[in-house]
């Protein structure tokens, strides 16, 4: 894992280089998973209007958002969502 960064005074960890790690972190499981890097590459971190720090992720392709949810489907448990079950109605 990559080296925290903290500032002496307060002992709270850089927001940006947090938000920037996450950001490759996930950019890089998801190009593990076989999202092609040319749907990946907006994915990024930027700072909303309320100063918040986000993980900005590109709207993905619906045959990438199916391979995502298929390689998650293990890791979610017995409820896990699949692709096989009807989604509820509205």
């Amino acid at each position: 894992m990559a080296e925290t960064t903290t500032s002496a005074a307060t002992g709270a960890r850089d927001p940006w280089r947090e938000a920037h790690e996450s950001a490759r972190a996930l950019h890089d499981a998801l190009l593990a998973l076989g999202i092609p890097d040319t749907v990946l590459t907006p994915l990024s971190a930027r700072q909303d209007a309320t100063g918040a720090h986000r993980v900005v992720v590109p709207p993905l392709p619906i045959a990438d958002a199916r391979r995502l949810l298929t390689a998650l489907g293990p890791a979610l448990g017995p409820q896990r969502v699949h692709l096989a079950r009807p989604w509820p109605a509205r």
